[in-house]
C-alpha cells in the first residue's frame, strides 16, 4: 500500500448494547507477533477509518469488535489497498531422510490461488522451484506439502502467492539447515497402540519429541535422549483419536516430522 488505506465499514448495530460503538485497530508484523499501528473509535453506520502512510507491499491487519458487548456485521473496502487472496496461518518446514517436507496452512482462501515455493542460498536471492494450486475446498483451512527433493546443506525457502486478479505477497521465510539428525523412519506404519521410530541421529542429545495432528497442534510431548547412532523410540498413542498424525524430531537447526496413522 504506498499510501493510507482506508476501510469503509458498513456497519448493523442490532444488537441491544449498539449504541456503546466499535473499535477498528490496525496492525502489520505477523499473526505470532503484530504491531499495532493506529486505533479508531466510532458510533454510526458507515464510516471510513485511515491508516498513516505506508510502503507498498505493506500487509495490514484489521481488527474489529464492539465496545460494551456490541454486536456489529460489517463489509470492508479498501481503497488505495488490495485484500489478501489467503491467509498464512503457519508455513514451516521437516527435514526428511532423501528431502525437506515444506508445509503451510491457510485460512480463509477465496479461491483460485496459486503458491509459488522459492529456494535461496542467502535469504535473498530467490528462485522458484515448484507450484502448488489451491485446493478450493469449502472448509475453514487447508493444509498444504510440498518435497524439495535437492536439498541443500543449507537453504532458505518462502511462499509466493498469488491470487484471482494477479496480486501478490509473500510468505515468512524459513531457514532449513540439515543438521545431526540424518535419517528415520516409523517402524510400523499404520500405527494402534505404540509408536515406534528408528532414529539416525550423529550426536547424542537431548530433544523435545512432539506428536502433531493433522491441523498442526500438539497433542504430546515428551523430552528424550537420543543416542549417537541408531536409536529406537517408542511412545504409547493408544488415547489418541483415529486419524493422520506426526511425529517432529527437532535437531540442531532443524527438525524431522514423519507422517504415521493412527487406527
Amino acid at each position: 500500500m504506498p499510501g493510507p488505506a482506508w476501510q469503509s465499514l458498513a456497519l448493523d448495530r442490532s444488537a441491544a448494547g449498539a449504541t456503546a460503538g466499535f473499535q477498528i485497530g490496525f496492525f502489520t508484523g505477523s499473526c505470532g507477533s503484530l504491531i499495532p499501528l493506529s486505533c479508531y473509535a466510532a458510533i454510526g453506520g458507515t464510516v471510513t477509518a485511515p491508516t498513516d502512510s505506508l510502503p507498498s507491499g505493506t500487509q495490514v491487519t484489521v481488527a474489529i469488535d464492539g465496545m460494551s458487548g456490541s454486536n456489529c456485521s460489517y463489509l470492508i473496502n479498501a481503497f488505495n489497498a488490495v485484500f489478501l487472496p489467503v491467509s498464512i496461518k503457519y508455513f514451516t518446514a521437516w527435514v526428511a531422510p532423501r528431502a525437506n517436507t515444506l508445509r503451510w496452512v491457510t485460512t480463509n482462501e477465496n479461491g483460485n490461488t496459486s503458491f509459488e515455493i522459492e529456494k535461496s542460498p542467502d535469504g535473498l536471492n530467490f528462485h522458484p522451484i515448484g507450484t502448488v494450486r489451491e485446493e478450493n475446498n469449502p472448509r475453514p483451512h487447508e493444509d498444504y506439502t510440498f518435497e524439495d527433493r535437492s536439498p541443500w546443506p543449507d537453504q532458505f525457502y518462502r511462499l509466493r502467492i498469488v491470487g484471482i486478479h494477479g496480486e501478490v505477497f509473500y510468505s515468512n521465510i524459513i531457514h532449513v539447515k540439515r543438521g545431526n539428525i540424518e535419517t528415520g523412519y516409523i517402524i510400523q506404519n499404520p500405527v494402534s497402540g505404540t509408536l515406534q521410530a528408528k532414529i539416525i541421529s550423529r550426536q547424542t542429545e537431548m530433544v523435545r519429541l512432539q506428536i502433531l495432528d493433522g491441523e498442526g497442534r500438539i497433542v504430546k510431548i515428551e523430552n528424550s535422549r537420543l543416542e549417537k547412532g541408531e536409536h529406537i523410540y517408542s511412545l504409547d498413542i493408544g488415547q489418541l483419536p483415529k486419524g493422520i498424525y506426526y511425529l517432529v524430531i527437532p535437531g540442531q537447526g532443524t527438525q524431522s516430522g514423519y507422517k504415521f496413522i493412527k487406527l
